[in-house]
């Protein structure tokens, strides 16, 4: 087997390749199921390659115009076309796809997609740790003057706003999906009828995944995520910022278990948008 001498034929992906999609995300080990696949490709621009009729590779480029920036995720090789430049094929598209629309270029990273990404001009922001809780956590009192309550459809708008300045861009539709899929995790923290945070989260292949939560600080998020988790019927995966001590302390002492740490990344000079110390977990690597 020999390395592509051209380019390979890389193409748009539409629901007709969820098939395919999916067997890549499963041979990975990957959490996404096939409700991720479909809001990734309505989303974004999923891209694929394709040999002797099945899909090899795979990569998403997810525009997050109001912020000026993008998404880069889902760059998947089935491990026999491995280490013959569909990575790096893909991921240069994804980069033109967003680049060449002015969109600064975001992702989460590896360990070893770090050591890829920062000879390419990434450069990292900040860390993440991703947990696994397997039981259920007691709900957590919220601070004085703080009420915790699920989220009902008419709290969308508000939240919309509130993740806008956390995450440094609008993602409406995607706050929408989320909202529908894991009813039990959706949660907001109000102070003096005023929004003060709020969680949601998503189905998966393996488990559940508790992100965004966002909120005016760790003793709130901590009200937030346990509010969330004492709902929650399966495991759960968080992906939690690394600077939020207080939080992490509470997983940790509650049994959540590491899992592998990740950094957000992003290439060229603009600074990326956004109120990060509002943040305690995110939507995931695919995401944001």
């Amino acid at each position: 087997m020999t390395a592509y001498s051209d380019s390979p034929a890389i193409r748009l992906l539409t629901a007709a390749d969820l098939r395919g999609a999916l067997a890549l995300t499963r041979e990975a080990r990957w959490n996404q199921d096939e409700a991720d696949w479909r809001l990734m490709l309505q989303a974004g621009r999923a891209f694929g390659v394709e040999r002797q009729g099945r899909l090899v590779a795979t990569g998403l480029a997810l525009p997050y115009r109001s912020g000026r920036f993008g998404w880069i995720s889902m760059i998947l090789v089935t491990a026999e076309q491995r280490r013959l430049g569909l990575a790096t094929a893909m991921m240069q598209r994804c980069l033109a796809t967003l680049e060449g629309t002015g969109l600064t270029a975001v992702l989460d990273a590896t360990p070893e997609g770090r050591a890829i990404y920062l000879p390419l001009g990434f450069v990292d922001c900040w860390g993440l740790r991703r947990y696994l809780l397997r039981e259920p956590v007691a709900p957590v009192p919220p601070p004085k003057g703080v009420t915790v309550r699920a989220m009902a459809i008419s709290d969308l708008p508000a939240v919309t706003d509130y993740d806008a300045a956390a995450f440094g861009a609008s993602r409406a539709g995607i706050l929408a999906n989320l909202f529908a899929r894991a009813p039990r995790l959706r949660h907001v923290a109000e102070r003096e009828g005023e929004l003060v945070g709020y969680a949601l989260g998503r189905d998966g292949h393996a488990a559940l995944h508790l992100g965004p939560v966002a909120a005016e600080d760790q003793g709130i998020g901590i009200a937030l995520a346990s509010a969330a988790l004492a709902e929650a019927p399966r495991p759960v995966y968080l992906d939690a910022l690394e600077a939020r001590s207080d939080f992490l302390a509470w997983l940790e002492a509650r049994g959540a278990a590491f899992e592998r740490p990740y950094t957000r990344m992003k290439r060229g000079a603009a600074p990326l948008p956004g109120e990060p110390d509002r943040l305690m977990t995110v939507a995931g690597p695919e995401l944001g």
